[in-house]
């Protein structure tokens, strides 16, 4: 039994090591004495040692671990005077109140702590920072340090970012990283293992400057020694260690819901979950429009809060932020005494330091916290956030984020983190794209597009059918007059690079935006609807119509509300209630007239058939509309997905090329939808034709489009 035996790397990490296996056990089973200082500490620890505790006991061992306690700032105040009665009494309740809770996610653990409290094996002495102002009381004792000692007096000491947490050492838990120090290979690291343990026994017998340790209240100690029960430690130890691979093992590992019918996690959604743990708890999820994103990143959640982290779940839109939070409240009925803040919108109660309290890792209470990117990203949010490896971000869409505006909240520092999207990589904009993968780390595998989805049955499949439309005489002259404007400045900025990439300028950006829009407005397309409309729609069907931007919507919802359909408009700043604008439209069905803010997240599973007027070149768009209506929804087995792509005024083009920047984001959305669809043979033969006719690759560039467009 001796340290001396191993070969102790320098540093561990959990991307590239099982800490448990090829470091904690090593010094556990062969160590008399483990000595810890730590920010947090739970007896869930218990289920990742019970394998090398065992031994450890056997050996005599002794564990002392120093760990931050759960104060107020009034708590602190009273402890530095020393205790009055009311303060006793106020965080012997508190401490006691986190015990109870521990007792219901990890009793048999809390039987162990009860038990190496009762025989010696186990003390833990609280700490407090001694600080010089009054926010000290916020500040954990937050040194991660541990030294093991055997019984030849070899030590080996540590220092890095976990707490002794199952969150912490597992390997389901946050990436955490350590370095490791013996007293035995050279002066250096010899001198590094004395300061460790030196610091410790400092701290531990009271005689540091700036940190005050207390013993645990008898009160307190005796609520945990109830927990104490008539098993042995060596069968205890056994039966902690066989709940330990039973839930690893279990099919039930990732779940949002708890109750007999709750929704359970498909296979695609657990492979994802699974890789993300083995990732350090970071990354991107790719996953298909309505494929159950949000369900996946809820069972992350559910386990967040099991772990005592605090889920700070970023949207796009204020739709999402109330969407989310039914989710929440659907899913988590369960989690005791759970708080949810919501941030954005007309949601401004944050503002007054409840943000602030809400992500100290401190205040004991399961919470979370929903807000906008808008909000999220702004300076007044992000200098509330108490940072700490305790903030669990997700990021729904998370493309957006990677904007100038919006990657403001890259600033936050985070343990777990999540991204969702189904087309994370930002169109034609690295930078924003680089910002965003240097922030979540990696892609998680597997990556769940469209043809699976549809393929598991958990999208409906779809029919893609396609109108031919021409831009009118006035709208070809004033697309070639901005054409020839586009070409010029290209020139000009190319001129000023040496590197083959283009570049885009702010006025270079408002000419290709605004040449956009008149294919998106396109005067036919009205008349065009109209035709599709009266030959294709039923009562009762449930149709959703893209429009560009309110005057275009106007224009189609008075058309068609003229020939009495049943007709709905929705934008993101109607006057009237949005959410019974929707209720109401499930309810009878028709048609519903909508903009951009349908785009992304937004369920409306029972629409059947899309008609899309306008669509920006950026591919993500589109993917998202087509996710829109192939939801899956009782009595609908297939959906229709209607377009128009719009061609140039042959009459007076003035040359080839601007006949074919109309052409070529148009074929390349169409075959996107096509490429996918029931009847890809037809669609793709009669894309084929335009193709031909216009001399163009058909499988050309099919990626088009910018970011800043979809922004707009």
């Amino acid at each position: 039994m001796s340290l001396k035996k191993f070969n102790f790397l320098p540093i561990y990490s959990k991307d590239k090591n099982d800490l448990y296996k090829e470091f904690y056990e090593l010094c556990i089973k062969n160590s008399i004495q483990y000595d810890r200082m730590t920010g947090y500490f739970g007896s869930s620890i218990f289920a990742v040692i019970s394998e090398g505790l065992q031994t450890f006991i056997g050996n005599q061992g002794k564990i002392r671990i120093i760990c931050s306690p759960i104060i107020s700032s009034e708590d602190y105040d009273a402890i530095i005077k020393g205790y009055n009665d009311k303060t006793n009494q106020k965080l012997t309740k508190e401490l006691i109140d986190e015990i109870e809770k521990m007792s219901k996610d990890f009793s048999k653990s809390l039987d162990l702590l009860s038990k190496l409290i009762k025989f010696g094996i186990l003390e833990i002495k609280l700490a407090i920072f001694l600080g010089n102002n009054s926010s000290s009381y916020s500040q954990l004792v937050h040194d991660k340090i541990g030294v093991f000692s055997d019984k030849e007096g070899n030590k080996i000491a540590f220092g890095g970012s976990m707490n002794e947490t199952y969150n912490g050492i597992s390997n389901h838990g946050n990436l955490e990283s350590f370095s490791v120090y013996s007293n035995w290979e050279n002066e250096k690291d010899t001198i590094r293992v004395n300061i460790y343990s030196d610091r410790f026994d400092e701290i531990w017998n009271k005689k540091s400057k700036s940190v005050l340790t207390y013993e645990f209240p008898d009160e307190v100690l005796s609520v945990i020694k109830k927990y104490s029960s008539e098993i042995e430690i060596d069968e205890l130890i056994n039966q902690i260690f066989q709940t330990k691979i039973s839930i690893e093992n279990s099919d039930d590992k990732w779940v949002a819901e708890k109750g007999k019918n709750r929704r359970k996690a498909k296979p695609h959604q657990i492979q994802v979950l699974d890789n993300w743990e083995k990732n350090g708890r970071r990354g991107i999820f790719e996953m298909a429009t309505g494929s159950g994103k949000t369900f996946t990143a809820l069972c992350a959640i559910r386990k967040a809060i099991f772990y005592k982290e605090i889920p700070l779940i970023i949207v796009p839109s204020s739709i999402l932020l109330y969407q989310w939070k039914k989710e929440i409240d659907k899913a988590f009925t369960d989690c005791d005494k759970l708080k949810v803040l919501l941030c954005g919108d007309i949601n401004d109660g944050w503002k007054n330091g409840i943000l602030n309290k809400f992500t100290n890792p401190n205040v004991p209470s399961n919470r979370i916290i929903i807000s906008t990117i808008q909000t999220a990203s702004s300076d007044q949010f992000l200098n509330q956030i108490v940072m700490s490896d305790k903030i669990f971000i997700i990021v729904d869409e998370v493309h957006r984020s990677g904007s100038e505006r919006f990657s403001n909240i890259f600033k936050i520092e985070s343990g777990p983190r999540i991204g969702l999207s189904a087309t994370p990589k930002r169109f034609r904009d690295k930078e924003g794209t680089d910002k965003i993968y240097n922030y979540f780390e990696n892609e998680i595998e597997p990556k769940y597009d469209l043809f699976q989805a549809i393929k598991d049955g958990i999208l409906t499949p779809y029919k893609y059918n396609f109108s031919e439309i021409y831009l009118t005489n006035e709208e070809q002259l004033k697309w070639n007059e901005i054409t020839q404007k586009i070409n010029k400045k290209i020139m000009a900025l190319n001129a000023m690079n040496s590197s083959n990439d283009l570049i885009i300028d702010q006025h270079l950006q408002m000419l290709l935006i605004n040449r956009s829009r008149i294919v998106k407005k396109a005067r036919n397309k009205t008349i065009e609807t109209l035709k599709i409309i009266s030959e294709n729609y039923k009562e009762n069907q449930s149709w959703l119509i893209y429009c560009e931007d309110k005057e275009q919507l106007r224009l189609v919802f008075d058309s068609l509300s003229e020939k009495g359909y049943r007709t709905f408009y929705y934008t993101s700043d109607m006057k009237s209630d949005k959410e019974e604008t929707l209720k109401l439209f499930e309810q009878v069905g028709g048609i519903i007239v909508s903009i951009k803010c349908l785009d992304e997240g937004v369920d409306i599973p029972s629409v059947s058939h899309a008609l899309i007027l306008a669509s920006s070149t950026n591919p993500r768009e589109y993917i998202q509309r087509r996710g829109r209506v192939l939801r899956k929804s009782p009595f609908k087995k297939i959906s229709h997905i209607f377009d128009c792509i719009t061609l140039p005024n042959n009459e007076i083009i003035q040359d080839d090329y601007q006949g074919l920047s109309i052409i070529k984001s148009e074929i390349a959305r169409s075959l996107h939808f096509a490429e996918n669809a029931e009847n890809k043979v037809d669609s793709i033969y009669r894309l084929n034709k335009i193709a031909i006719n216009y001399s163009i690759d058909l499988q050309g560039d099919k990626e088009g489009g910018f970011e800043y467009e979809r922004e707009q």
